[in-house]
């Protein structure tokens, strides 16, 4: 879609219209590989899907284990910059987290970027535990610590995969979103 509609001026409206609508129309289980979605999708964002099949099925198709030719480009320019990402791979606060992406290590990530006198309880209460699963059992926590700091450890770990998934980056590297064109 970026190479279609954002690439030549640099803006992309289409593109963040399509990324806007997509969240707010299929993203859920049931819709997000839902074709009529995403063609509702592409209408309510004034995009042609059949220029986007074109340029998909020109840089390498979705059948088959084939190179996509768009992905290999960008893959190339990132590591030109000296940018590149491991996956499976989260980013809290700047710092990539690598490798072992269970809970415990995530939660663990983003706890250790409070400062100590501001950390939410839940960072206290789980710290250390055998089990985070076990610690952060509703009932436990919201008696314990409160359900604001349930809702914010929640909404910060959703947030924080949302935008790293979508790739929301910013800085030299990524002042232009990526030129593919595969639909997400």
């Amino acid at each position: 879609i970026w190479k279609e509609y954002g690439e030549e001026n640099g803006l992309g409206k289409e593109w963040w219209n399509y990324v806007v609508n997509f969240i707010d129309l299929c993203h859920s289980e049931e819709f997000f590989d839902n074709e009529d979605c995403i063609a509702d999708v592409y209408q309510h964002s004034s995009i042609d899907k059949s220029k986007v099949d074109i340029c998909m099925k020109e840089s390498g198709g979705l059948e088959g284990d084939v190179e996509n030719s768009l992905l290999e480009e960008e893959k190339k320019a990132e590591m030109s910059h000296g940018n590149y990402n491991v996956i499976p791979s989260v980013e809290v606060n700047t710092f990539e987290v690598e490798g072992d992406l269970s809970a415990e290590n995530v939660f663990n990530a983003i706890c250790s970027n409070f400062l100590d006198d501001a950390k939410p309880e839940i960072c206290r209460l789980c710290v250390d535990t055998s089990s985070l699963n076990e610690c952060v059992i509703p009932e436990k926590v919201i008696r314990e610590s409160g359900f604001a700091d349930v809702a914010i450890i929640f909404v910060m770990i959703c947030l924080g995969a949302f935008v790293y998934c979508k790739g929301f980056r910013t800085g030299p590297a990524y002042e232009n979103p990526p030129g593919e064109c595969e639909v997400v």
